[in-house]
């Protein structure tokens, strides 16, 4: 199966392009996600201070 992909090149690029680019949304959407919280319970802890 690896073989058949590495020989067709015309077959292989847009999977690999395909792959990266949901990898790629994926990991972007946690950084957003995960900063948001971030900042979210930065917010708290200033008002738990307060």
């Amino acid at each position: 199966m690896v073989y058949i992909f590495c020989r067709d090149q015309d077959l292989y690029t847009p999977v690999l392009i395909k792959f990266l680019r949901q990898t790629v949304l994926i990991y972007s959407l946690a950084l957003i996600i995960a900063l948001r919280y971030n900042r979210e319970n930065k917010l708290m802890d200033s008002f738990i201070c307060a």
